[in-house]
């Protein structure tokens, strides 16, 4: 029976492959079948071997459960002495390593060298990005790699702490930009969404006076979305149309966490903006969104909808 493969990379593995990343393999300790394995895959120096899993080299042709658990074996076995491991680094070896500093915006400085280092040797990659990649996908780091990157991912974004880049603050803001926000928010960010008559009565003032401070704020407000002031709440559009699609239940799981998060009253704010009315239990997207929906299922079901049996 085949013996279980480990996720992990040789060089989480064997840390020495690392420290002598740029060395040429010594071939000599392994075997013959090992020995092809590696020049299948070009394999040459310590680094390669570091950035490889046991799936990996399983894949190479000819590699079997016995082929895999004897290079496993040898490079155990080719490991130094663990005092000379821990050894800090002379002058030397560590002038091959440039200082790895991250300027932040608060004017501190965050040092990633053991972040640096192990991305170029064990990952063969020089960005943050395959750091978080690798921290993403639940890489084994070392102590010292998952300390810089906890570091890192704790520091506050540029202008996080300002008070008016929230969303929350936003749709507030958006609001405020009509002559009469309790106006427009009665007739266009409400489920029951009462006539202009009825709101008429109400204010008393006719329909259609109703019916122009509702027009003309429900521009003012669209035309102000378009400002660089309300790209946050642009994205945030954007992203809530993604998650609802054309048609989603007006209960469903999306509506309860961004009512959650913003308010149920401010949801009704993002709903109206990003163009969704209610029909029934339903929020449907524009009111051509029925029509393209009929057409797409006919189109799918190629207009059968009742089927004989």
């Amino acid at each position: 029976m085949d013996e279980p493969k480990n996720d992990s990379t040789f060089g989480e593995r064997y840390p020495w492959l690392v420290a002598s990343a740029s060395e040429a393999v010594d071939f000599s300790i392994f075997d013959t079948r090992s020995r092809t394995a590696f020049r299948r895959a070009k394999i040459r120096t310590w680094g390669d071997l570091a950035r490889s899993t046991d799936g990996f080299i399983s894949s190479i042709p000819s590699v079997g459960a016995l082929t895999l658990r004897r290079i496993n074996e040898a490079v155990a076995a080719r490991a130094p002495d663990p005092s000379e491991e821990t050894r800090p680094m002379d002058a030397s070896a560590s002038a091959e390593w440039p200082p790895a500093e991250l300027s932040l915006p608060s004017g501190g400085i965050l040092r990633l060298e053991y972040s640096a280092r192990w991305v170029r040797t064990v990952l063969g990659g020089d960005t943050l990005g395959d750091l978080i990649s690798a921290y993403s996908q639940g890489a084994d780091l070392p102590d010292e790699v998952r300390s810089e990157l906890v570091a890192l991912l704790e520091t506050s974004l540029p202008g996080s702490s300002h008070p008016g880049l929230s969303l929350a603050d936003l749709i507030d803001s958006i609001v405020r930009e009509a002559s009469d926000p309790e106006l427009l928010i009665a007739r266009e960010c409400s489920r029951e969404q009462p006539t202009f008559e009825v709101l008429g009565r109400q204010r008393g003032v006719t329909r259609e006076r109703v019916r122009q401070k509702v027009s003309k704020d429900a521009s003012t407000v669209r035309a102000a979305l378009r400002g660089d002031r309300y790209q946050g709440l642009r994205w945030a559009l954007d992203r809530l149309r993604v998650e609802l699609g054309i048609v989603a239940p007006a209960t469903s799981e999306i509506v309860a966490s961004w009512s959650s998060r913003i308010g149920s009253d401010r949801f009704q704010v993002v709903r109206w903006l990003a163009g969704y009315d209610y029909h029934d239990s339903w929020l449907i997207r524009g009111p051509g969104a029925l029509a393209d929906l009929t057409a797409a299922l006919n189109k799918a079901i190629d207009g059968a909808w009742f089927v004989s049996s």
